[in-house]
């Protein structure tokens, strides 16, 4: 077979590889932490050097980030790449190098560590390589300390990942704290893996579960998952074709505060954007949005923790999105997924985040390689200017809050009977105030989803005094268009900020922030009686998918043509922060 093999890295860019001449399995992934280097020698006239290094092993070569003007180099800095079994003999070469941005760069020193030595067992283990600088004999006398570099190495393995992959998948979607999983939590396990549909359908879930239960107790271990996966029978193979490509992938990827599963939701890390796209026409059905720019139907790749949280909520008809448990699984999946992004390792996703989804970078006020975790860049700002907000000095035009997927309805019933198809919905199981319930019980509603790839701050969509906020806990339901389909009333149980916006040309407008599956929080840049001019920031979403909810009281705004017609059909408008909307009426 053929997969991708990841140059994992603190620093730098996330590189993916494809080994087409792959003939066996690897034998395991070895993993060499290049520390620092003492006693390099100045390569430049001011006395310093620029060094970075490269590791060659057979045919591969991976290359550190370049530390500025040091004569000890610290670069703390991963590289992990796959061992075949014809390459556990191999000897690992480490290159350090000068980098010149004038001419081409300088070779400074070698130094070799056989891979035979830790190959064949797992363990950690420190290393310190002498090299000897190839330099003039006067630059040799001018260093002060032995010329050395050190490494920390660490070889898994192919038994020891098998084991720690399924009992990482058991774990991460095992609800009930047994270890084991029972039929619900096997349903959710299937969705997340990305096996196939079909086979599921063919098979029947409940055979399938019954194939891995090998003692029939209605509980699945680790031990039991890996060996039906393992032993390679026509149904394993079907169910899960790509299952060894993503068992590698994954330990290529993982790093510390990651889980197995965390791992195969967050795709972007591991997944090829093909795969992904062709994996979701076969989840009920396609996402359509409108790009207003262009007027051109995309198609939004759904992602898999929102399959899963889908397949929870709505599988086999059951209503289980009203349960205890499945609250649990949606709220321990996003508070988990939030500390996760919190830690300083999660800044090796940011690279892997923007190639899967192609971020403009040029947009960005603060470079990828600023951000202190994942979270950072997630909420992060954008350059002045890079959202003009529509006819700036008009504040009787209203515009988007934010980059978002849209929909507006002059009433409350239109958006019932087009979109928001949850029974219980209503504007007072969403405010929770029987008073400004009842102020807005006739109101024209706008609904702008944000994707995890969109940026997501969000902004006034009109000029005006901000209100009290009121936070009102509840869950983490996806508020993918699937979910607001259906029966459930997504924005009136997810956890949601409610506060309004006073103005001269709506009157009185309400703003609600609504949280989603992995939304880890929503918090708020202005405070309560502040003014604000339509565009101005009002607070962010920490990692997620989330919704802006705005009501206007009925017949205080005239949204645009397209947005009007484009609801009606009903599919959404993909629009920028700071684009029009509507226009006041009075």
């Amino acid at each position: 077979f053929s997969f991708m093999e990841a140059e994992a890295s603190t620093v730098s860019k996330v590189e993916f590889r494809t080994l087409d001449q792959v003939k066996q399995e690897p034998v395991g992934i070895l993993s060499i932490n290049v520390i620092e280097a003492s006693g390099v020698p100045s390569m430049d006239l001011n006395g310093y050097s620029d060094p970075y290094v490269i590791m060659k092993f057979g045919s591969k070569q991976l290359r550190s980030p370049t530390v500025k003007k040091s004569l000890h180099p610290v670069w703390n800095h991963e590289f992990k790449v796959l061992v075949n079994p014809d390459e556990t003999k191999l000897d690992l070469v480490f290159e350090i190098w000068d980098w010149d941005k004038a001419t081409s760069d300088d070779f400074i020193g070698s130094c070799v560590l056989n891979l035979a030595e830790y190959s064949h067992s797992n363990g950690t283990f420190d290393k310190t390589l002498p090299f000897v600088p190839k330099v003039s004999a006067k630059k040799l006398k001018k260093i002060k300390e032995p010329s050395e570099l050190k490494l920390q190495i660490s070889f898994a393995t192919k038994e020891a990942l098998v084991k720690q992959f399924w009992d990482g998948l058991v774990e991460y979607f095992d609800t009930d704290g047994n270890r084991t999983i029972d039929a619900t939590e096997f349903s959710n396990l299937l969705i997340g893996i990305h096996s196939d549909p079909d086979v599921i359908e063919e098979e029947g879930e409940e055979a399938v579960f019954a194939a891995i239960d090998k003692d029939g107790d209605g509980e699945i271990t680790s031990e039991e998952l890996s060996q039906f996966m393992e032993e390679g029978s026509d149904l394993a193979q079907r169910l899960w074709q790509q299952q060894p490509k993503v068992m590698w992938r994954v330990f290529l990827a993982m790093h510390e505060g990651t889980n197995v599963g965390q791992m195969i939701l967050d795709q972007w890390n591991i997944a090829p954007k093909l795969s992904v796209q062709e994996d979701n026409k076969k989840l009920y059905k396609e996402i359509l949005v409108q790009v207003r720019e262009t007027g051109k139907l995309e198609v939004e790749l759904i992602p898999n923790y929102i399959r899963v949280a889908m397949k929870m909520m709505y599988s086999n008809g059951l209503g289980r999105a009203t349960t205890n448990k499945v609250r649990k699984v949606l709220n321990s999946m996003t508070e988990r997924q939030g500390r996760t992004y919190d830690h300083p390792n999660s800044v090796k996703e940011i690279p892997k985040f923007i190639e899967f989804h192609g971020i403009n970078e040029e947009e960005m006020r603060e470079p990828a390689s600023s951000f202190k975790n994942f979270n950072e860049f997630f909420f992060r700002k954008l350059k002045e200017g890079a959202r003009p907000v529509a006819e700036e000095n008009n504040d009787g035009v209203a515009v988007s809050p934010a980059d978002s997927r849209f929909h507006v309805f002059p009433t409350l019933a239109e958006a019932q009977t087009f979109w928001v198809k949850g029974t219980s919905f209503s504007i007072s199981s969403l405010v929770r105030d029987d008073a400004l319930a009842q102020e807005f019980e006739k109101c024209s509603l706008v609904i702008a989803r944000l994707a995890p790839q969109d940026y997501h701050r969000f902004h006034s969509p009109v000029t005006g005094t901000v209100g009290e906020f009121k936070m009102i806990d509840g869950t983490y339901f996806t508020v993918n268009p699937i979910a607001i389909n259906q029966k459930i009333d997504v924005y009136g149980k997810n956890k949601r900020l409610v506060t309004s916006i006073e103005t001269k040309e709506f009157g009185k407008v309400l703003f609600v922030a609504v949280g989603a599956t992995m939304v880890g929080s929503i918090n708020m840049t202005v405070q309560p009686k502040q003014s604000v001019k339509k565009g101005d920031e009002l607070g962010y979403f920490a990692f997620g998918g989330s919704t802006c909810l705005v009501l206007f009281k009925q017949g205080s705004i005239a949204f645009d043509n397209d947005l009007m017609v484009n609801s009606a059909k009903p599919i959404e408008t993909l629009i920028k922060m700071g684009d029009r909307i509507g226009t006041a009426t009075s």
